[in-house]
C-alpha cells in the first residue's frame, strides 16, 4: 500500500535503492524505509541501515514508517536516534 501510493503520487520514485545496504524508496533525498512489527533485533538493524543512508551522503533525511511497533522497541530506536542527534532533525519516525 506504502509503495503502490508513493508510485502514484510521486511518479519519480526510486524504489529499492541499494545504498550501501537497501533502502525501501527516496524521493529526491529523503529516503522512506518501512517496517512491520519492530522488535530489538528489526530496532538494531534500523539503526544500523540509518547509519549507512546517512553517512553515505545519497540521503539527506530519512522518513521511518513503523506498522505496528512493540511500544518497548519504538521507544528503544527513538532513544538511540535522540542520542545521536537525528531524531527530529534527520530521522523522522511514524507509527502506523
Amino acid at each position: 500500500m506504502l509503495v503502490s501510493n508513493l508510485q502514484t503520487n510521486y511518479p519519480d520514485i526510486k524504489l529499492h535503492r541499494q545504498i550501501g545496504s537497501e533502502i525501501d524508496a527516496v524521493v529526491g533525498r529523503v529516503g522512506i524505509e518501512a517496517k512491520l512489527w519492530l522488535r530489538k533485533q528489526e530496532a538494531d538493524r534500523l539503526f544500523s541501515q540509518i547509519d549507512t543512508f546517512l553517512h553515505d551522503g545519497y540521503v539527506d533525511r530519512i522518513l521511518v514508517v513503523l506498522y505496528q511497533p512493540t511500544p518497548q522497541w519504538e521507544n528503544y530506536l527513538n532513544e538511540k536516534l535522540a542520542r545521536r542527534g537525528w531524531l527530529q532533525r534527520q530521522v523522522r519516525v511514524i507509527t502506523v
